[in-house]
């Protein structure tokens, strides 16, 4: 059984990355939330993995914020959707992971190990293939994945007895064919977790970040870089960067001030869920905490600082994977200040097994 459910976790993981396959067809449209086919295939691992249902309290006071929010701005139906929305984040998602990871905690690392590298492999044959000009297996777009390899690459980094050089090599070949931002500010994220908790791995980690990172910006992005940006890099010229990272951000930089003017006009009750998008021709709002404001106000944002605050404080007690669990959901919250959704399916995988661990950890 226990080998059972550590495969049916391994392929929900691999389910919660596909949203490229099967956009446009092989989905069923539901008020304003598109169920796509991959939802549907991960009920059946879903079902191996979760021990019990429960109703998460946070989960309920944010969906009771979505709906009087939805009332005032009158966006119901959009409202419904995305608790609709939620609760298959939250039941097919967070719940089997989190049942999963609590009784083995080991195997829940090695899966998140097992399915980045097979998503990985993938995508290196579908790039080098010539079927995708950008390296971003399932995912719709390259930063998508970036997202996914936070989790990845935080075990490469903190994780020395379960990794091996090929993990380097991949995560590598990822920045090169991807040519990702995206993926730049997670080692950039790492780094920065390192040099400040985990000192004895920062000079071999560091720099073999920083000489790729040269090398990168030398080989890929020579045509888009201005004369003056290695000197900087080297100098570490934070204006200069600011700027070369503000370039690489294509519309994301302006939609992170599109959505943090529309979240301070309405911040007691948000606009309602999906009236960015209608703003803003479809485009949805970026930063974790703008969107929350949008969708459900500032008691949203309240809750969502609650779940964090709690998250971090049950980590505290913890001896095996601590590091791993800290750097991973710093690079993920990091991301999520220019990410679109929070409701991507791998975010709640993810923080399923981590919070799997936490509570084994407790509970021994």
């Amino acid at each position: 059984m226990q080998i059972l459910k550590y495969y049916s976790l391994i392929i929900l993981i691999i389910l919660s990355t596909i949203d490229r396959i099967g956009y446009n067809y092989l989905s069923i449209n539901l008020l304003d939330f598109t169920i796509r086919y991959f939802h549907i295939l991960s009920i059946i691992p879903a079902i191996i993995l979760i021990n019990s249902f429960k109703i998460n309290r946070l989960i309920f006071y944010y969906s009771v914020c979505v709906i009087i929010s939805g009332i005032i701005n009158t966006r119901i139906s959009s409202s419904i959707s995305l608790i609709f929305a939620l609760f298959i984040s939250f039941y097919i998602f967070y719940l089997p992971a989190v049942s999963f990871a609590k009784q083995y905690p080991n195997l829940g690392v090695k899966a998140i190990l097992q399915s980045s590298r097979i998503i990985m492999l993938i995508g290196i044959v579908l790039h080098f293939s010539g079927y995708t000009e950008r390296m971003s297996a399932f995912f719709y777009e390259p930063s998508y994945m970036s997202i996914f390899m936070a989790a990845y690459a935080s075990i490469c980094f903190t994780e020395k007895k379960m990794i091996s050089v090929i993990d380097f090599i991949l995560i590598i070949i990822f920045l090169f064919a991807s040519k990702s931002a995206a993926f730049l500010l997670i080692l950039f994220a790492i780094a920065i977790y390192l040099l400040i908790i985990k000192k004895e791995y920062i000079f071999k980690y560091i720099v073999l970040s920083y000489v790729t990172l040269l090398i990168y910006l030398l080989i890929i992005e020579k045509n888009n870089l201005n004369y003056n940006m290695i000197e900087s890099i080297i100098k570490f010229d934070i204006n200069n960067l600011y700027e070369y990272s503000k370039q690489r951000s294509g519309e994301r930089y302006n939609l992170l001030m599109n959505s943090y003017n529309e979240a301070i006009k309405s911040p007691i009750f948000g606009i309602g869920a999906r009236t960015f998008q209608n703003i803003y021709f479809g485009t949805p709002p970026v930063n974790i905490f703008f969107t929350i404001i949008l969708e459900a106000g500032i008691l949203g944002l309240i809750i969502c600082i609650v779940s964090i605050k709690n998250f971090y404080h049950s980590i505290r007690d913890l001896n095996e994977f601590k590091s791993l669990i800290i750097c991973a959901s710093f690079a993920l919250l990091v991301c999520l200040q220019i990410e679109s959704t929070y409701l991507r399916a791998y975010l709640w995988v993810m923080l399923g097994i981590f919070n799997g661990i936490i509570i084994n950890k407790r509970i021994s």
